[in-house]
């Protein structure tokens, strides 16, 4: 590390760290979109918040798992300063770890943060496709985004699920929803179904994702909590598949397991319940599975509209409002809805 940082001196630091990752063979272009490239390294090679072993990074000790993120992190930083996107924030006595950034938009928050700690804590997230801790949300704010994403093409390899994995998805969804069923929850894979499962899953399991000791739960699940956990994920998937028409893609690990769709970004369900569980009865409502109701409806929407289902924006509104009671309360303002209708058009390509 220099004895004094200077601006100079962090950039090259980042051009010092590109060139490493460059050396690992790690997909990176030098452009805004790695920040998503980082996002769908971490789903694909660390669904469960820690490098598998398809990764060639997957026996970094912790000390070199840090050093790992630091180098992501003057990457990414890099790639914004460089663009005048960003500045970095320091003092010359700073450590590495204590450079910040403060990206510069009217629509984002003016106070630097750090993104060696963001880097860190998306990668323990592992599979995700949530804006809330996706790397990417954080130049999707820029006019250039859109344009790049527009021939952006994934550098990771990924395939389609077999008949025979479709088959093993579907049975193990089954024997889920055989058990809550069992304790009293009926699922039909309707977007009903994502409210039921937050309800069951605060009812059977304690924050940190313990089965209560209390009800009925211990005796039904027995000694099959992860196979629980797996199988509402494939119903949770089942949910997605209906109402995004996408298709299933296989994966090593269970966590890793997606929906791809062209409406919405690819949807890890198993990850997403497996972090439910461990939520419990003190999940925030922003993660609740139930948030997703709004983007599945829409994006079932926005099918039937590519399929001239019906032909005026009156009707989309009214079929909006029957998918979505909310969307009728008081609370809800018209311009609101009218954005939502906006976005459903947008989504059909219209």
């Amino acid at each position: 590390m220099p004895n004094s940082l200077t601006e100079e001196t962090l950039f090259d630091i980042a051009a010092e760290s590109s060139a490493q990752l460059i050396d690992w063979a790690f997909p990176i272009e030098g452009d805004m979109l790695d920040f998503r490239r980082v996002d769908e390294y971490f789903n694909y090679f660390a669904p469960a918040g820690y490098f598998s072993s398809q990764s060639i990074f997957f026996d970094l000790d912790d000390d070199d798992l840090l050093a790992f993120f630091l180098t992501i992190a003057f990457h990414l930083s890099g790639v914004l300063v460089a663009d005048k996107k960003a500045q970095w924030i320091f003092e010359p006595d700073d450590s590495l770890i204590d450079v910040r950034i403060a990206i510069d938009h009217p629509s984002f928050d003016p106070q630097p943060f750090s993104l060696y700690r963001l880097v860190a804590e998306r990668f323990v997230k592992g599979a995700s496709s949530d804006n809330l801790d996706n790397l990417e949300s954080l130049i999707s704010i820029f006019s250039e985004y859109e344009i790049l994403s527009v021939k952006y093409v994934t550098p990771i390899d990924v395939h389609y699920a077999t008949d025979d994995d479709i088959k093993l998805y579907s049975d193990c969804a089954e024997y889920s929803r055989s058990i809550l069923k069992e304790l009293g929850f009926n699922l039909n894979s309707s977007v009903e179904d994502l409210y039921i499962l937050d309800f069951a899953i605060n009812l059977i399991f304690e924050p940190g994702g313990m089965v209560r000791e209390s009800g009925r739960a211990p005796e039904v699940i027995g000694g099959n909590v992860n196979s629980f956990i797996i199988g509402m994920g494939f119903h949770l998937g089942r949910i997605f598949i209906k109402h995004t028409e996408g298709k299933w893609i296989s994966h090593p690990d269970y966590e890793g397991v997606c929906v791809s769709n062209n409406l919405l970004r690819n949807l890890y369900p198993i990850r997403q319940i497996f972090l439910r569980t461990q939520y419990g009865s003190d999940c925030d409502p922003e993660r609740a599975l139930s948030i997703m109701d709004t983007p599945l409806v829409c994006a079932s929407l926005a099918r039937k509209v590519q399929r001239h289902e019906f032909d005026t924006r009156e009707e989309l509104t009214r079929l909006l409002k029957e998918s979505l009671p909310a969307a009728s309360e008081e609370e809800s303002s018209e311009a609101t809805l009218e954005e939502m209708i906006d976005l459903i058009y947008h989504q059909a390509g219209v």
